[in-house]
């Protein structure tokens, strides 16, 4: 069988197909796969995500990310918010560090073997678009002290504690702890989109790209992107 996009079909979250016959698909996802340069234009079609990175930029996707040196900026395309985070130290020195650009999320991400546990890092973070922080390991989330004052985000992880049961334990694998630029979470609070669980759907109506987002509960839990919707379409 052979399906071909209806691309005028499409929107933020969702590709419709033809399946001949009479018959169409649509799958959406939990979470922007389009974009647009300029939202305000309801002609502009929405175009496929691209993350590679050309030169020090990544402009095809919901956000344009720009590296100068040690300093990232974000551009949110939608609501035109900007925001900057740019590394000033750790401790200990010499650990991995990873910018981790997706859908809807860009990570901050430094890679901490257990033996380098304590770990501090400190950023200078601007603007209106809120970071999150999180350490996690192979077997879940930890502690992390955070504090933001003056402008500068400081990230501590003093011991190996689970987040959940608070109490200290050996690291699975590599520890992870990264700051996360979330533009779903923006949008969700700007739209007053509200968190609460609906009887009719099984995953809460926040769910959104790559990061379940449950501000009531103060949590930010990492889930895959799945396709939410998979039906046939009748005319």
């Amino acid at each position: 069988m052979v399906e071909k996009e209806l691309r005028e079909k499409r929107t933020a979250n969702s590709k419709t197909f033809d399946l001949g016959k009479g018959r169409r698909r649509l799958v959406a996802h939990i979470g922007d796969v389009h974009y647009k340069d300029n939202y305000a234009s309801p002609s502009e079609q929405w175009k496929d995500i691209d993350l590679t990175w050309e030169g020090n930029r990544i402009t095809k996707a919901p956000y344009e990310l720009t590296l100068d040196g040690n300093k990232c900026t974000i551009l949110d395309k939608k609501s035109g918010k900007v925001s900057t985070i740019e590394p000033l130290d750790v401790k200990p020195a010499g650990l991995k560090f990873e910018i981790l650009p997706e859908f809807n999320t860009v990570r901050f991400r430094h890679i901490v073997p257990s033996d380098k546990v304590p770990f501090e890092a400190r950023f200078k973070v601007t603007g209106k678009i809120p970071f999150r922080a999180r350490a996690f390991d192979d077997e879940g989330d930890l502690s992390l002290e955070t504090t933001l004052k003056d402008g500068i985000l400081t990230e501590k992880l003093s011991s190996i504690i689970g987040k959940g049961t608070g109490k200290v334990r050996p690291a699975k694998g590599n520890i992870r702890v990264d700051p996360t630029w979330n533009l779903a979470s923006v949008r969700l609070h700007a739209e007053g989109v509200s968190c609460r669980r609906q009887s009719s759907v099984p995953v809460p109506t926040c769910q959104v790209g790559s990061t379940l987002i449950l501000p009531l509960a103060g949590l930010t839990l990492p889930v895959p992107l799945p396709i939410l919707l998979m039906l046939p379409i009748l005319h």
